[in-house]
């Protein structure tokens, strides 16, 4: 059966850069959405939740602009702010609590190792090899400073075949242009491990596919403008594998729902507008 895009809703979180902050609740069988709110004086954080035919707005508090990841044996939303100040947080059953106000700043993107419980977070630092970090579940340590030469702009998720942490493009320290390579941190080192696949970019899209067992890359800002296609590395190759969906954008939040076997797309920046459209990917009859 092919798999396509498919729109199901333009109505939900407001319009806004979501700057990663979109995971799934495995057990609630959610995805959970952090909302960045644009606004002076800042606005209340907002939590969104989607349970595959609409959104509904959960809480008013938590972090701004984060990235999130889903912790399975903590049952929990793992969140690292990188707006307004470093700060991690924690929702649980219903409730967002504050586990540390230090760890990375300038956060390029998050994941989750389900095979070392931690949480991968990379940072990057202008004329240098980004920081990588990584969270144990009570504090947050620098586990190596050396590895892709990243500015920002990078997308990272964790590939549960390989028991890699996939990252992807982001613009590069050192001639501040996109790049197409794409790395994987085993927990002690990164890896180059290609600069073949889809064209140089920064801001996609990327999620874990567990029922293809591959890394779903879509969108991003490349030197020709707003990127529409989709991608997905296998852990040796990419294959492009749509490009029909959703208008080009850059800065959507992705994330895999496993229940239902969908890649869930919120939002984005077309060049000109932030989007509030919903998108999900799968398998059509």
């Amino acid at each position: 059966m092919p798999e396509l895009w498919s729109q199901r809703e333009d109505t939900g979180p407001p319009p806004s850069p979501n700057l990663g902050g979109m995971a799934y609740d495995s057990d609630r069988g959610v995805t959970v959405l952090s909302a960045f709110v644009k606004g002076t004086p800042t606005p209340p954080a907002q939590t969104w939740e989607w349970d595959g035919s609409s959104w509904v707005q959960v809480d008013d508090m938590g972090p701004q602009a984060a990235y999130l990841v889903y912790v399975p044996d903590k049952h929990a939303c793992l969140a690292c702010q990188n707006v307004g100040g470093k700060g991690t947080w924690e929702r649980k059953d219903g409730l967002w609590t504050q586990l540390a106000d230090t760890g990375p700043a300038y956060v390029a993107g998050m994941a989750y190792d389900t095979t070392r419980s931690r949480a991968v977070a990379v940072a990057f630092r202008p004329s240098a090899a980004i920081e990588t970090w990584e969270w144990d579940g009570q504090a947050w340590t620098v586990v190596a400073d050396t590895g892709p030469m990243i500015y920002q702009g990078s997308t990272i998720t964790y590939d549960a075949s390989n028991k890699v942490t996939v990252l992807y493009g982001g613009e590069t320290s050192d001639t501040k242009t996109p790049t197409g390579d794409t790395w994987l941190w085993d927990g002690v080192r990164w890896k180059k491990a290609s600069d073949m696949g889809p064209p140089a970019r920064m801001y996609a899209g990327f999620a874990y596919d567990d029922n293809n067992k591959c890394a779903s890359l879509f969108g991003g800002y490349t030197t020709g403008g707003q990127s529409a296609d989709t991608w997905m590395w296998d852990g040796k190759l990419w294959h492009q594998v749509s490009d029909m969906g959703p208008m080009g954008r850059s800065h959507p939040a992705l994330s895999y729902d496993s229940k239902r076997g969908r890649i869930v797309l919120f939002g984005g920046y077309d060049g000109k507008n932030y989007l509030g459209d919903t998108w999900e990917y799968f398998e059509h009859s």
